[in-house]
């Protein structure tokens, strides 16, 4: 069949579907190095202003994080319809969550209900059900050559909250992780070898959830740990370099008078950590959450802007999705915009970028869809994205998706 195209706004985010479950009280953290940010400029260099600071030593003990209940957004279920073609434009293949039936007994099918891991062929239109449904999978994440698929799942029961991978063809999968604590939000080293993850359980002398960043070897089955604060570093992202991993952690500012979720970078080799965001926005309250690495050339990392000053209580929050390039100078990160675009209202479903950071992949009314996007660098200190028309992936509004993943 052949895409169809969607008017309007294009407007859907993912603020951090993991963290949905859990939020940490504030606490204290060391002063990191400073991150120059600064709005690209037309035809420009990029300034040579290198902020100072000191770099955080590698870890080497366990760390403890706080972490309370954070208000869950609700979905509401689509109406019947049939599921549609996808296009030929973006190849390759989709991964996502979908929930079929109702499982919790609230009378409809809603992502609070037990998820799937689907996949979608985008030049056939084809979605295979890798996983029925039995039990609640979800957090997909394609292995670089597209072969396998990381996810969790409470397969193994008790607390639930396990690495599995599954390859891509069907076959049954392999449980990764078993241990008395629970495991997330998986992400693919580059050379595929690897998986970073949140290990995180709750501690009930303390009355709230710690726990860290850790890598395993996906053949060996050994891991490390690689972070060690009184926070939990969520949404990790490894770059396509494989130097780096970015993450979300709460952090107290003292400036701010309060706690706000912060973009980090780590050095995977080193241990050395960078506030990405610490000079971005101080007047106003926001939140950086979901930071991904869009495929762009420089080096681009992109993450969501919520902003709560100017929301009454109860309100939707004013979301937007931006995007820096990534560059050093005497050996600290600088960013510098790229471009930024709304996504109103806030839906808690995902999004993921395809190819060479020409598409934006998301889950919105009526279904999957994806848009062509390119940089509009003629507003020299707040470049945009523009959009061409939405092309529909997949339209079947009797399933509930969310947390897509790209893959060639």
């Amino acid at each position: 069949m052949k895409p169809q195209a969607v008017s309007g706004a294009f407007l859907v985010l993912c603020v951090g579907c993991l963290l949905a479950a859990y939020r940490p009280p504030a606490t204290a953290l060391p002063t990191q190095p400073a991150v120059v940010v600064v709005a690209a400029e037309a035809n420009s260099p990029t300034p040579t202003v290198a902020p100072t600071g000191t770099a955080t030593p590698t870890p080497t003990a366990a760390a403890t994080a706080t972490l309370t209940a954070a208000p869950t957004a609700t979905r509401t279920p689509r109406p019947t319809a049939t599921a549609t073609a996808t296009p030929v434009l973006l190849g390759g293949h989709i991964v996502f969550v979908a929930q079929r039936e109702d499982t919790n007994g609230d009378g409809s099918a809603s992502d609070f209900d037990n998820g799937r891991i689907v996949t979608l062929d985008l030049q056939t239109g084809e979605t295979r059900d890798l996983t029925d449904g039995s039990v609640n999978d979800w957090g997909p994440a394609w292995s670089p050559d597209g072969q396998q698929i990381a996810y969790v799942s409470n397969l193994g029961g008790n607390h639930g909250e396990e690495l599995y991978v599954i390859n891509s063809d069907g076959d049954p999968p392999r449980r990764l992780t078993s241990t008395a604590e629970r495991e997330t939000a998986p992400s693919w080293s580059p050379n595929g070898e690897e998986i970073v993850y949140l290990l995180f359980w709750w501690d009930e002398a303390l009355g709230y959830f710690i726990g860290d960043l850790h890598v395993m070897n996906v053949v060996s089955g050994a891991t490390r740990q690689l972070t060690d604060t009184p926070k939990l570093e969520w949404e990790p992202h490894w770059s396509p370099d494989g130097r780096f991993i970015t993450y979300s952690r709460e952090t107290f500012r003292p400036e701010l008078e309060r706690s706000r979720e912060e973009i980090y970078l780590l050095d995977v080799a080193t241990g050395e950590e960078w506030m990405l965001t610490e000079s971005l926005s101080l007047a106003s309250r926001q939140d950086f959450m979901e930071p991904q690495w869009p495929g762009c050339q420089p080096l681009t990392i992109s993450f969501s802007v919520v902003e709560y000053s100017t929301r009454e209580l109860g309100s939707e929050p004013i979301v937007d999705i931006v995007l820096y390039e990534l560059e050093w100078q005497d050996g600290q990160p600088v960013l510098t915009l790229r471009g930024r675009f709304s996504s109103n209202p806030l839906l808690v479903n995902g999004h993921a970028w395809g190819p060479n950071c020409e598409w934006f992949i998301a889950v919105e009314s009526p279904g999957l869809l994806a848009r062509q996007m390119t940089f509009d660098q003629r507003l020299r200190r707040l470049p945009e994205v523009q959009f061409g028309d939405a092309v529909v992936l997949l339209d079947d509004p009797t399933v509930s998706m969310t947390m897509p993943d790209w893959t060639p």
